[in-house]
């Protein structure tokens, strides 16, 4: 057993673990028997990042809370522009998905330079170098669930939110989330190696993604196509799952359901008056008085509908609850979330977990010439 794991830590061919599969268990071996190295890596990147800081732990919640100043900027001019009350709900999922991003976005920078600022470890001994990537996104899991733990105290005491039991949702949302960064750390601190603007174009990608992931706003915005495209972004559903799951729909999309539901009731008594006119030709009198009746108690219908509708609107503080992520939910002919796209999420994340950590396993041998 010893002379085993001796040669697949050595990486030698003769190895048993052969084939697609075995070299798949070599390789969660030869993690596994690092497993010591990668939790100290894990405390030596924590230790490094705040030790000293003016800030110390509120780091964590900083760069969320900058993301969710500049979104408020923004909602407050829409919101000015269209004579709107500002949505308390729409701030709070945008701070959910600010927290998503901040944690995205600090797995792709910490982990754009993690082999070339190892170049002593990676040139001098031989372990594993997938630990290097691996330390320095689950050192930010550590930092975003310090931030996640302020995030839930203030959407708790200031956004009036009502958790249920869909916050379950929020484990594997969060394992989809770490397996996409992941993929996406071993992949950029490889090729950063074999070309050197990598961390360039990771710093152009990180500045502007951000306008181009639903952060300040919601895929319903752009109508039925382009709320496809958005979710063609493997980020967008785990964004929108988290946000419905934890705040439920945003006003706007309440707003729209409502009317929604008024036309398609408005739809069905105009059907039923037209039944009713077929079957009863006999006695045209009385039918004209039925149409009468039935098109008085329309309108009241109607006008009891615009209230709701206004007072939907005029209201800003509202209890907000999430929803299961396992029905679909459509507004105005828009889907804006499918099990589906849960989905697809998923399988992105885990395919591309284990295809860049192959080819990272395959190159890892010539990546000390190179750095």
């Amino acid at each position: 057993m010893e002379k085993t794991e001796n040669m697949i830590l050595q990486g030698d061919e003769s190895s048993p673990y052969k084939g697609v599969f075995n070299r798949g268990v070599e390789m969660v071996m030869e993690v596994f028997h690092a497993r010591e190295l990668l939790f100290q890596l894990i405390l030596r990147d924590i230790r490094i990042r705040y030790k000293q800081a003016a800030l110390g732990f509120a780091w964590a919640i900083f760069m969320p809370l900058l993301i969710i100043a500049s979104g408020v900027l923004v909602k407050f001019a829409m919101s000015f522009l269209s004579q709107q009350p500002l949505d308390v709900s729409s701030i709070a999922g945008m701070g959910i998905k600010a927290m998503v991003w901040a944690f995205f976005a600090g797995c792709i920078t910490f982990s754009s330079n993690v082999l070339s600022g190892n170049i002593n470890l990676v040139t001098k001994i031989y372990f594993p170098r997938e630990v290097l990537p691996l330390a320095a996104v689950f050192t930010q899991v550590f930092d975003s669930f310090i931030g996640a733990l302020g995030m839930s105290v203030l959407l708790f005491l200031f956004f009036d939110i009502t958790f249920s039991w869909t916050i379950l949702w929020l484990i594997p949302l969060v394992f989809i989330l770490i397996c996409l960064s992941l993929a996406l750390a071993l992949f950029i601190s490889c090729a950063n190696v074999f070309y050197r603007d990598i961390k360039y174009i990771v710093q152009v990608i990180i500045t502007f993604g951000i306008f181009f992931t639903p952060v300040f706003y919601e895929p319903i915005m752009f109508g039925g196509a382009g709320c496809k495209l958005m979710m063609l972004n493997p980020l967008t559903p785990i964004m929108e799952g988290m946000r419905l799951s934890v705040i439920g729909p945003s006003r706007l999309e309440q707003q729209m359901m409502a009317k929604t539901e008024g036309v398609s009731g408005e739809g069905n008594l105009i059907a039923k008056k037209s039944e009713n006119a077929r079957a009863s030709v006999s006695d045209v009198s009385e039918e004209v008085r039925k149409v009468n009746k039935e098109t008085q108690s329309a309108s009241r219908e109607e006008i009891l509908m615009t209230k709701k509708s206004e007072s939907a609107e005029t209201s800003v503080k509202e209890k907000s609850v999430g929803i299961n992520l396992l029905k679909t939910f459509e507004v105005d002919g828009v889907r804006i979330w499918s099990p589906y796209y849960l989905l697809y999420s998923f399988l992105f994340a885990v395919g591309g977990l284990m295809l860049t950590w192959w080819n990272f396993h395959r190159l890892e041998f010539i990546l000390p010439e190179y750095i």
